[in-house]
């Protein structure tokens, strides 16, 4: 393993841990900011990624929970999940 992955993954482990509570979550309901909710983890939605601001647009300091389940299929909310999973910044509290 390589330096650059183990403080990747040393801060990313700690990011997860940080607490937030609804109040956070609804200051970061615009496309400057946007944050969203699954199962409990929150995701910060970087500003150039246009994919996943078109497709969370409506959703914004949301839970996408049901919205993935009921407009995706399985592989299609599999990609989202992969290109999610470096967006992780805390759980609800």
């Amino acid at each position: 393993m390589n330096f650059n992955n183990c403080i990747h993954n040393i801060f990313n482990k700690e990011d997860l841990t940080t607490p937030f509570n609804k109040e956070n979550i609804n200051n970061h309901n615009n496309s400057e900011s946007p944050w969203i909710i699954l199962n409990n983890i929150v995701y910060s939605i970087k500003n150039d990624d246009n994919e996943l601001l078109t497709i969370f647009k409506d959703y914004y300091g949301k839970d996408v929970k049901k919205y993935l389940l009921e407009n995706f299929n399985n592989k299609e909310r599999i990609l989202l999940l992969k290109k999610l999973n470096n967006r992780k910044i805390g759980i609800i509290q």
